[in-house]
């Protein structure tokens, strides 16, 4: 089972294998599900909550945002803008067909990378989601301080459910990927670690909900750490 946080030597747009992972064939069945089915339980979950919290005028920005679909809900229930960060070429390409198609595309910028990496680049955001994110990206550490740094209010993500039986899926799922020789993995991160990352960025934790196989949780800022500031800058001393 993969579960080192701080081990992996890539960056860029193919960290994880994410680009040929998530090809053209996984974005176009992810769409044709979302068009048929709308959004998934677990994003449903994240969407309900933050509704209830208020949208109006919020900014989001959505790490590991596949085909935008969480997003796209996000700007329909009343946020004013978003940003979503993905690593796949062919995700990317959907989501901004997938804002095109609701009429978004105005609201909706879709960016290509590792966030990590290009987390200079990003604005900050009222809300950061990170729906099935953390799962596929070795360096949680990193990713969860690099996303709380963008966050001014609420920082939302769905994981797998820390069972027995998903951690053995996930063990299964790895072993048939190596055997496949493919470079991505699935990534089993402890809910400690992220509890803790996230408490350093300066967030608690206020919902924590079983969503079928996943679970979504939901943090919220309480105080800014020593260098950063609602404007991504140092405080005044």
């Amino acid at each position: 089972m993969a579960t080192h946080d701080e081990d992996n030597c890539c960056r860029g747009v193919s960290i994880n294998g994410l680009d040929s992972q998530f090809g053209q064939g996984y974005s176009s069945a992810q769409l044709k599900m979302y068009r048929r089915d709308g959004l998934g339980r677990r994003a449903v979950v994240l969407l309900e909550f933050l509704r209830e919290r208020g949208l109006q005028g919020k900014t989001v920005l959505d790490i590991g945002s596949g085909i935008g679909a969480l997003h796209m809900e996000l700007l329909l229930a009343g946020a004013e803008s978003a940003v979503g960060v993905d690593g796949s070429t062919s995700n990317i390409a959907a989501a901004r067909q997938l804002a095109g198609e609701m009429g978004l595309a105005e609201r909706a910028q879709e960016t290509l990378g590792d966030f990590v990496e290009i987390q200079d680049a990003i604005p900050m955001a009222d809300i950061v989601t990170l729906d099935r994110a953390i799962c596929c990206y070795p360096a949680i550490r990193e990713l969860l301080t690099a996303a709380g740094a963008h966050g001014r209010g609420i920082l939302a993500l769905t994981m797998p459910r820390r069972t027995i039986w998903m951690r053995a899926m996930i063990r299964i799922v790895n072993i048939a990927l190596a055997a496949a020789r493919r470079r991505f993995r699935v990534y089993d991160h402890s809910p400690q670690i992220i509890d803790a990352t996230l408490s350093l960025a300066g967030f608690r934790k206020i919902l924590q909900q079983p969503a079928g196989l996943w679970e979504a949780r939901v943090y919220e800022r309480e105080r800014w750490p020593m260098g950063l500031s609602a404007e991504g800058a140092a405080p005044d001393p």
